[in-house]
């Protein structure tokens, strides 16, 4: 039976060398690529998909609308998040998104191949060290305030970081398919929640918490 699988990444030695790792895993692999959101969801609106391998930093969309609609279209679809963020900040957040695993793309051959195969078998793909700190935050599970981790939202989140590595609101709008007047919001909800009232006191937050501020999302 033919496996049939969507590669969304922006790097296209991403895209072949995942293409190559899943012909080498299952010989009658259908793999179709995509190189930003708007071709991804072109290709889910066109055919069905038994696992979508997805970046979360790609043009013309953003990964929350790409994982709903995804969701809403192929439900039994299996989605694993491919990303260079750090998965210890991000893995659960965006399992609680929708996704069904988290894979950094600094893990070793062997692991990018366990991965897939543990998507393919049971659906469900996290590395050791975000299990171990799952247990540890369920175990010790006092929440800090003012852990940006915390206290923002996904959204929230993201637009923090943009306005970290010094993007305008115009430039973050155009990165998440928002409007600007949106995204100003959402900067204020931020600092309101934050209780700051300059992006430097941002970054001074982020790195009180162990964040680095130039990490690329």
């Amino acid at each position: 039976m033919a496996l049939k699988v969507l590669i969304a990444d922006d790097h296209s030695i991403v895209r072949v060398g995942l293409t190559l790792l899943l012909k080498k895993i299952h010989p009658h692999v259908s793999v179709i690529e995509s190189r930003d959101f708007r071709e991804a969801l072109e290709a889910v609106a066109a055919q069905h998909f038994d696992l979508m391998i997805l970046d979360v930093n790609m043009a013309n969309g953003n990964y929350q609308d790409a994982i709903d609609i995804i969701r809403r279209r192929q439900p039994r679809s299996k989605i694993l998040i491919f990303s260079s963020l750090d998965e210890q900040l991000y893995a659960i957040r965006y399992l609680q998104t929708g996704a069904d695993g988290f894979l950094h793309k600094l893990a070793s051959e062997n692991e990018v191949e366990y991965a897939v195969k543990q998507m393919l078998n049971t659906g469900k793909y996290i590395s050791e060290k975000v299990k171990e700190n799952m247990i540890s935050s369920f175990l010790h599970g006092d929440k800090q305030h003012d852990d940006p981790l915390e206290i923002l939202s996904n959204r929230e989140l993201d637009i923090a970081r943009f306005l970290i590595q010094g993007l305008s609101l115009k430039e973050i709008a155009t990165r998440l398919n928002l409007h600007v007047a949106t995204v100003s919001t959402y900067k204020t909800r931020i600092f309101e929640k934050m209780a700051i009232s300059r992006v430097t006191d941002l970054i001074e937050r982020f790195r009180i918490h162990g964040i680095v501020p130039g990490e690329k999302i």
